[in-house]
């Protein structure tokens, strides 16, 4: 029973409903597991921080769909567990304003604005699989956070997809999937107050996204099976960026030293070459013959982060970010210090414009409309517009990327001239 029934629900507490039970926040009968006003006026004091107003109920910031997950983890919670869910979710809210001024920003470079980013999704995803530990409890063995697609390249952007797995022991195995859940939950519940309190519900309805979103958020095998796990997940940009200590006294640098381990021994080189192949047959750079919408992704940018994934793994390199593959390749001479500029060049030029695209759409949309000749007519629908010199530069990068293309096939059919790897 709550101590305090007539307390105002609008400000602080629970709404009729919710005390009711149908759904919001469990209780247990008989006990007392109101928050204390200390609690909620810190909480609150948080939430005016980041900017949300106090007629804002604070329970009511936990959906409902969201209630359940986190209870199918820790089962039924209090009033207490809620308000503490609650404020690690503000605390993470503020790391998405600071994540959303740096995209923001004129005074950063792409460059920088992909180190910050990367470094804010790192704060962010560390920060609340600490807080999943303090209701779980500790592994009995160390663990790893492991960084994949954008955030293992540490090449975050505006609206990138934050993509984590753990590494650990399989002892833990359920525990950790259950750290890794409760993990990603509490990121989402920090980003639906994100969307629902800083973004218009007419800009939602019509597809703009929260600053975050996630992509295949996977929890990986133990130590035994752990380079099978990461063979099969495709990480060819893992990296472990965060480990935790367990009960027992084990290092956690193991997986760090494992995963760079698995991505530089081991493989095998006909197959790796064979992906190049089929790679290749199947994306090409490609450029606009005339004026029209035009896509930097499917047609420049991911051949060029691809392309040169797929060569860094054929050379057994450590790096997983795209500029630091390009620099150690070039000093391995595996490609020539002229196409090493141009491609270095080229990269940040479509990191500048996809997050141009990406301000504009207000989410992860990379389509532009290329506009080769002055005077030709407009695109019906709002997008931007790359014109003139613009243009000019779009047409040169695919000129290079055309080149490497050309360059990456010759030395993939001098490797087969010297095997039997099928042409």
């Amino acid at each position: 029973m709550l101590k305090n029934p007539k307390r105002s629900n609008r400000l602080e507490g629970l709404s009729n409903r919710r005390r009711q039970g149908s759904g919001g926040v469990s209780r247990i009968p008989n006990q007392d597991y109101e928050a204390t006003p200390a609690e909620i006026k810190k909480t609150r004091e948080l939430a005016r921080q980041v900017g949300i107003h106090d007629s804002v109920d604070i329970l009511s910031l936990i959906p409902k769909d969201l209630n359940k997950k986190i209870e199918s983890i820790l089962g039924p919670f209090n009033e207490t567990t809620a308000i503490a869910l609650i404020r690690e979710a503000l605390q993470t809210v503020k790391l998405f304003r600071e994540l959303h001024s740096v995209f923001e920003s004129e005074a950063y470079s792409p460059g920088e604005k992909m180190k910050h980013s990367t470094q804010l999704g790192e704060s962010v995803i560390a920060s609340n699989t600490e807080a999943a530990l303090s209701y779980l409890g500790p592994a009995s063995s160390p663990f790893a956070l492991l960084a994949t697609g954008d955030l293992g390249r540490k090449e975050m952007q505006d609206f990138s997809k934050l993509e984590f797995g753990i590494v650990g022991s399989d002892e833990d195995f359920d525990r950790l999937k259950k750290i890794r859940a409760l993990t990603r939950w509490k990121i989402q519940l920090a980003n639906k107050i994100y969307s629902q309190t800083f973004l218009n519900p007419a800009d939602i309805k019509h597809g703009q996204a929260p600053v975050v979103s996630f992509g295949s958020s996977s929890s990986f095998d133990a130590q035994d099976s752990l380079q099978s796990s990461l063979l099969k997940h495709s990480t060819g940009d893992a990296r472990v960026f965060k480990s935790f200590s367990g009960t027992k006294s084990l290092s956690a640098d193991r997986y760090a030293q494992s995963v760079t381990d698995i991505k530089t021994s081991g493989t095998n080189p006909g197959k790796q070459w064979k992906e190049l192949d089929l790679f290749l047959k199947e994306y090409r750079p490609d450029f606009p013959p005339f004026s029209m919408k035009y896509d930097l992704d499917k047609s420049l940018y991911h051949f060029l982060i691809y392309s040169i994934q797929k060569l860094a793994q054929i050379h057994l390199l450590p790096s997983t970010n795209t500029l630091e593959r390009i620099s150690h390749m070039q000093r391995l001479s595996i490609i020539p210090q002229n196409t090493a500029k141009d491609l270095s060049e080229a990269f940040l030029i479509l990191v500048n414009y996809r997050q141009i695209c990406h301000s504009y759409y207000r989410s992860h949309n990379s389509t532009a409309f290329v506009l080769l000749k002055h005077g030709e007519s407009m695109p019906a629908g709002n997008m931007p517009v790359f014109s003139g010199k613009d243009a000019s530069l779009l047409a040169k990068i695919c000129g290079d990327l055309t080149k490497f293309h050309k360059f990456l096939k010759k030395t993939l059919d001098e490797y087969a001239s010297q095997t039997d790897l099928p042409t």
